[in-house]
Protein backbone atom coordinates (compact mmCIF):
# COMPACT_ATOMS: atom_id res chain seq x y z
CA UNK A 1 0.00 0.00 0.00
CA UNK A 2 1.25 3.45 -0.85
CA UNK A 3 0.88 6.18 1.78
CA UNK A 4 1.25 9.80 0.77
CA UNK A 5 2.14 12.67 3.09
CA UNK A 6 -0.72 14.66 1.54
CA UNK A 7 -4.36 13.78 1.10
CA UNK A 8 -5.74 14.15 -2.41
CA UNK A 9 -9.03 12.62 -3.56
CA UNK A 10 -7.43 11.86 -6.92
CA UNK A 11 -4.75 9.79 -5.19
CA UNK A 12 -7.35 7.72 -3.37
CA UNK A 13 -9.23 7.24 -6.63
CA UNK A 14 -6.08 6.13 -8.44
CA UNK A 15 -5.28 3.60 -5.72
CA UNK A 16 -8.86 2.29 -5.81
CA UNK A 17 -8.70 1.77 -9.57
CA UNK A 18 -5.31 0.08 -9.25
CA UNK A 19 -6.75 -2.34 -6.69
CA UNK A 20 -9.70 -3.13 -8.96
CA UNK A 21 -7.42 -3.83 -11.94
CA UNK A 22 -5.19 -5.97 -9.74
CA UNK A 23 -8.20 -7.97 -8.50
CA UNK A 24 -9.34 -8.57 -12.07
CA UNK A 25 -5.89 -9.80 -13.09
CA UNK A 26 -5.64 -12.07 -10.04
CA UNK A 27 -9.08 -13.60 -10.65
CA UNK A 28 -8.26 -14.10 -14.31
CA UNK A 29 -5.24 -16.19 -13.32
CA UNK A 30 -6.82 -18.02 -10.37
CA UNK A 31 -10.09 -18.90 -12.11
CA UNK A 32 -8.46 -19.49 -15.50
CA UNK A 33 -11.10 -17.37 -17.20
CA UNK A 34 -11.21 -14.32 -19.41
CA UNK A 35 -10.95 -10.69 -18.44
CA UNK A 36 -14.68 -10.09 -18.95
CA UNK A 37 -15.73 -12.86 -16.56
CA UNK A 38 -13.18 -11.76 -13.94
CA UNK A 39 -14.39 -8.14 -14.26
CA UNK A 40 -17.98 -9.29 -13.78
CA UNK A 41 -17.01 -11.17 -10.59
CA UNK A 42 -15.19 -8.09 -9.26
CA UNK A 43 -18.15 -5.87 -10.20
CA UNK A 44 -20.68 -8.14 -8.51
CA UNK A 45 -18.47 -8.26 -5.42
CA UNK A 46 -18.37 -4.46 -5.33
CA UNK A 47 -22.14 -4.18 -5.69
CA UNK A 48 -22.65 -6.77 -2.96
CA UNK A 49 -20.23 -4.97 -0.64
CA UNK A 50 -22.03 -1.67 -1.29
CA UNK A 51 -25.46 -3.19 -0.57
CA UNK A 52 -24.35 -4.84 2.66
CA UNK A 53 -22.61 -1.66 3.82
CA UNK A 54 -25.66 0.49 3.13
CA UNK A 55 -27.98 -2.01 4.81
CA UNK A 56 -25.79 -2.12 7.92
CA UNK A 57 -25.59 1.66 8.12
CA UNK A 58 -29.35 1.87 7.68
CA UNK A 59 -29.95 -0.64 10.48
CA UNK A 60 -28.01 1.47 12.97
CA UNK A 61 -29.57 4.72 11.77
CA UNK A 62 -26.52 6.22 10.07
CA UNK A 63 -27.81 6.23 6.52
CA UNK A 64 -30.87 6.16 4.35
CA UNK A 65 -30.60 2.42 3.87
CA UNK A 66 -30.33 0.57 0.60
CA UNK A 67 -33.72 1.60 -0.74
CA UNK A 68 -33.09 5.32 -0.20
CA UNK A 69 -29.77 5.11 -2.02
CA UNK A 70 -31.20 3.05 -4.86
CA UNK A 71 -34.11 5.46 -5.16
CA UNK A 72 -31.66 8.33 -5.59
CA UNK A 73 -29.79 6.38 -8.26
CA UNK A 74 -33.02 5.61 -10.13
CA UNK A 75 -34.13 9.26 -10.04
CA UNK A 76 -30.71 10.34 -11.31
CA UNK A 77 -30.81 7.83 -14.16
CA UNK A 78 -34.31 8.90 -15.10
CA UNK A 79 -33.23 12.53 -15.22
CA UNK A 80 -30.13 11.63 -17.27
CA UNK A 81 -32.14 9.58 -19.76
CA UNK A 82 -35.01 12.08 -19.88
CA UNK A 83 -37.57 9.46 -18.78
CA UNK A 84 -40.53 10.56 -16.67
Amino acid sequence: MVIWAYDLPSSASAVSWAVIVNNIAALEILLDCGVLRAAMVVGLGGVGRWCVGRAMLGMVGLGEGVMGELGSVVVGLQAFLGVD
